[in-house]
């Protein structure tokens, strides 16, 4: 469920759901004059992406592919994802992501890998129509792919980016720097790119950043993947730290929800996080007699169907497609129930404290800076209140 209340049901398709229908942070931007961009390293239709401008009862329905969504879907109300995005949300300035399987028709080849082509089967080719919907809306406007496209983007050069920039999600970071050529930005370059061009507004600017392929990676118990792709979200919020002004900047770093990922076994301090344990106070042994490492899983494709009866060795659970052994055998990890961090710095950071519900964040994030609920023109003494 994504952008609509909970009286929505899950893949309900009705006209209700205009009624369901609820605003989010990156609208309550935009309608206060300020720029807004969305940075993924998963397909821009994903959840969280699409989170910011969509609004469907079923996370999947991210193009229309005849079988995840179909035209009894359409008839009955609803319009996938990816074209929600084209045609009600081109006022997004900034798009930063993979995913160019959802815009392209079945019949369309993709830009780069050449032997793919697209999901769509209605016909539409969803980037031709952005290109002529901002022509329509007479935009300058950039549509771009590739590397050498992105990199050479300029502020002040284009009113909307649509910057799709794989197939399908993008690389992890460890798998793209391994490439002999790399044709991909990392989340550290799109980061730099969409803040060079968004913050050129007056009146400011809101940017999702996220580190979706953390999540994947967790989702395949593949903690080398995962722990490599949060050392990237992490440089991308240090670069985002550093060249934001602090001042005037509230930066807000959380996450939507845990993983069954644990950590145990007691090992000594300095032993590599994806070895096996090593303990001195402590046995370096299962019950059953054999080697385990620090990092483990509580469901997930690791899961033994039978006890293991080998030891495992450093080589085999350093290797970035080793997947972490799980208590319950899963061919896809599901997420965890603990509660996560918020992280926040710069204006009005305070009121990110304590205990909160996860639709807090938002709302805080509107106070502080006067939007949506807490616009001027309906609230008028927010800015007094928060002492401007």
């Amino acid at each position: 469920m994504i952008g609509l209340s909970g009286q929505a049901q899950i893949r309900e398709c009705s006209p209700q759901l205009e009624n369901y229908k609820v605003k989010s942070i990156l609208k309550w931007a935009k309608e206060a004059g300020k720029s807004v961009g969305v940075v993924t390293t998963t397909r821009i239709t994903h959840a969280t992406p699409a989170g910011t401008y969509a609004h469907t009862s079923y996370r999947n329905f991210e193009t229309y592919d005849g079988k995840i969504f179909n035209l009894t879907h359409q008839l009955n109300g609803c319009k996938d994802i990816a074209a929600q995005l084209i045609d009600d949300n081109s006022y997004i300035d900034v798009i930063f992501g993979g995913g160019r399987r959802k815009f392209l028709r079945k019949e369309d080849r993709d830009y780069h890998e050449l032997d793919k082509t697209g999901e769509r089967i209605d016909n539409r080719n969803l980037i031709n129509d952005w290109h002529e919907k901002m022509k329509l809306m007479n935009k300058t406007h950039k549509f771009v792919w590739n590397l050498d496209d992105f990199k050479n983007l300029k502020p002040n050069e284009y009113q909307h980016v649509l910057g799709i920039l794989a197939w399908d999600h993008m690389k992890y970071e460890v798998d793209r720097v391994a490439q002999e050529n790399i044709d991909e930005p990392s989340i550290v370059e799109m980061t730099e790119k969409a803040i060079e061009l968004l913050s050129t507004n007056p009146n400011g600017y809101f940017l999702l950043v996220e580190g979706g392929k953390i999540d994947l990676a967790h989702h395949d118990s593949n903690a080398k993947r995962a722990l490599e792709e949060f050392v990237a979200f992490d440089n991308a919020i240090g670069l985002a730290s550093n060249i934001v002004d602090q001042e005037e900047t509230l930066l807000v770093v959380t996450a939507d929800h845990s993983h069954e990922f644990n950590i145990g076994g007691y090992s000594i301090r300095g032993n590599p996080i994806l070895g096996l344990v090593r303990s001195v106070e402590y046995g370096e042994l299962s019950s059953a007699g054999y080697t385990f490492t620090s990092l483990s899983y509580g469901n997930g494709p690791g899961g033994l169907k039978e006890i293991r009866k080998r030891n495992l060795t450093e080589t085999e659970t350093t290797n970035v497609d080793y997947h972490q052994e799980s208590g319950v055998f899963m061919n896809y990890e599901t997420h965890g129930g603990e509660d996560v961090a918020i992280f926040a710095k710069g204006p009005m950071s305070h009121l990110f404290e304590g205990t909160v519900e996860q639709s807090f964040i938002a709302h805080a994030m509107a106070y502080a800076s006067c939007i949506g609920p807490f616009d001027r023109n309906f609230y008028w003494s927010c800015e007094t209140e928060r002492g401007f």
